[in-house]
């Protein structure tokens, strides 16, 4: 049966055999890549200090994860888009999809496997608790440059743009 939180372990497995510079996940449920992978490394590079770079969703969750203030905080400094009240952001980390320096993953991994979730079958719990760990290491792609997940977002939300 399976639940999402098997996919900290399977990383970890995977990691252990992987010789590139880079690694990527991505769940093929939810999220969508918009351009060539190589602008994955390109937008990760570019971003001082980042090592590993997920997606963004609107939605906190699990929220027992107690890293909604974290998150918010990082997104408002972070972010050129220009902020209004009762806006909808990307401003949260989600874990369908990230990009990463295999060097940096492997041991991201290795200490993620003993980190307790917040919730038992869930794998975004961890990744939040490492993102607030290892910030800057670890950032979100907060714009949907490279990433866009259809979590909690409704199609008239998007516009396809060629």
């Amino acid at each position: 049966e399976w639940r999402n939180i098997m996919k900290v372990a399977l990383s970890y497995e995977f990691l252990k055999r992987v010789d590139t510079t880079y690694v990527m996940a991505a769940d093929s449920r939810d999220v969508l890549l918009l351009d060539d992978p190589r602008r994955l490394v390109e937008r990760m590079e570019a971003l001082p200090g980042c090592r590993m770079l997920f997606n963004a969703e609107r939605n906190h969750y699990p929220r027992q994860s107690r890293t909604k203030t974290f998150e918010r905080r990082v997104f408002e400094q972070s972010t050129s888009l220009e902020l209004s009240d009762g806006a909808k952001y990307f401003q949260y980390l989600n874990s369908g999809a990230w990009v990463a320096r295999t060097d940096f993953c492997r041991p991201l991994h290795e200490e993620a496997l003993r980190v307790r979730p917040p919730l038992s079958y869930s794998d975004q719990g961890v990744y939040k608790i490492l993102y607030k760990r290892h910030y800057p290491q670890i950032q979100i792609d907060h714009e949907c440059e490279v990433f866009q997940t259809l979590c909690v977002t409704k199609p008239k939300e998007f516009a396809v743009i060629l």
